[in-house]
């Protein structure tokens, strides 16, 4: 997640509130087959999936690799924290 960093800083804004978001992501051959987020309302939460789904890569995995996991994040002030 960290090579993400740069592209999920850019979901929140520096004057928004705090905002807690899970996303559960699965994966094939080391790229998202599917992302989902909770809270499903919520633009930081869509805006933090969508850039896992375009630029997530997990190295060295095998074509027929799969992988599921849920990944959370905390954001207060301009950077998320993960956990």
């Amino acid at each position: 997640m960290r090579g993400l960093i740069e592209h999920i800083r850019t979901c929140h804004r520096p004057d928004a509130g705090p905002v807690k978001v899970t996303l559960t992501i699965e994966t094939r051959g080391g790229s998202p087959s599917c992302v989902s987020r909770t809270p499903r309302d919520s633009e930081v939460a869509r805006c933090v999936a969508t850039a896992v789904a375009r630029h997530l890569v997990i190295p060295k995995s095998w074509p027929d690799e799969r992988c599921s996991f849920r990944y959370p994040f905390a954001f207060r002030g301009r950077y998320p924290a993960a956990h």
